[in-house]
C-alpha cells in the first residue's frame, strides 16, 4: 500500500500473514510463533490454514510447519 510492504494484519485475536512465497511464509510463521511464545501464549496450529491466491490458487501449500513440527493445512 503506497509503496509500503504489509505482511501482517492483526484484528482482535486473529493474525493474517501475507507473503510472496512459501519460503517467506514459513519464516513469517516462525517469527510470529516465537513472539507469541515469548508472551506466554500458544500458537494454535489446528485453527490455522494456508491459502494461495492468484494463478496458482489450486496448488496446495507444501508442508508449512510450526516450530514444533506441526503441519498447517
Amino acid at each position: 500500500m503506497r509503496h509500503v510492504c504489509i505482511n501482517i494484519i492483526l484484528y482482535a485475536d486473529d493474525i493474517l500473514l501475507l507473503s510472496p512465497s512459501i519460503e517467506d511464509l514459513q519464516q513469517l510463521i516462525h517469527v510470529c510463533e516465537s513472539a507469541i511464545n515469548s508472551l506466554g501464549l500458544q500458537f494454535n496450529y489446528k485453527k490455522s490454514v494456508c491459502m494461495r491466491v492468484g494463478s496458482r490458487h489450486l496448488v496446495d501449500c507444501d508442508n508449512i510447519k510450526t516450530l514444533n513440527g506441526n503441519v498447517l493445512v
